[in-house]
């Protein structure tokens, strides 16, 4: 299947992405929602019956899993600490890695696929985890961490 987005209206007349799937080898899509106002980094559940996502009204942003036929949302992790950045299943789809944030350091955790057994990974104090990526394998993640700065100019009198 492939999942696209395109331009929607919600209720209030806001244009909103409506998410279709469709069957790879063509036809009309097997189904279609909108994206959860409380949705942040929508990613395929491996079974490809749902989708999972942060759930940015729950205060660590945990991921959540919403099957395409319905139902409520489901918690798949259950930090407590920090704030979940980003999500990934694994190529095999038995486990899920969650990058976490807390104040200034970051770290990598996996669960498994129902979301027991989290295990951190990886842990900076004070360098930022940028990005990560499952190897082939599912056995081994690979990551970028360093650290950013920015500069802010300040400009007067500019015609």
């Amino acid at each position: 299947s492939v999942m696209l987005a395109s331009p929607g209206k919600d209720e209030r007349g806001l244009t909103v992405a409506v998410y279709s799937v469709y069957p790879i080898a063509g036809g009309p899509p097997t189904t279609s929602f909108r994206r959860p106002e409380q949705a942040l980094g929508i990613v395929w559940a491996p079974d490809g019956q749902a989708f999972t996502y942060r759930n940015r009204t729950d205060p660590a942003w945990n991921v959540y899993r919403q099957a395409f036929e319905g139902g409520p949302p489901v918690a798949v992790t259950h930090f407590a600490q920090g704030r979940v950045i980003s999500h990934n299943w694994s190529p095999d789809g038995r486990k899920l890695f969650a990058r976490v944030e807390e104040g200034e350091a970051s770290s990598l955790w996996i669960v498994e696929a129902d979301g027991s057994h989290p295990v951190q990974v990886a842990r900076f104090e004070k360098e930022r985890i940028f990005s990560q990526g499952w190897m082939p394998d599912s056995r081994r993640l690979v990551m970028t961490v360093g650290t950013s700065t920015s500069d802010a100019v300040l400009i007067r009198e500019f015609r």
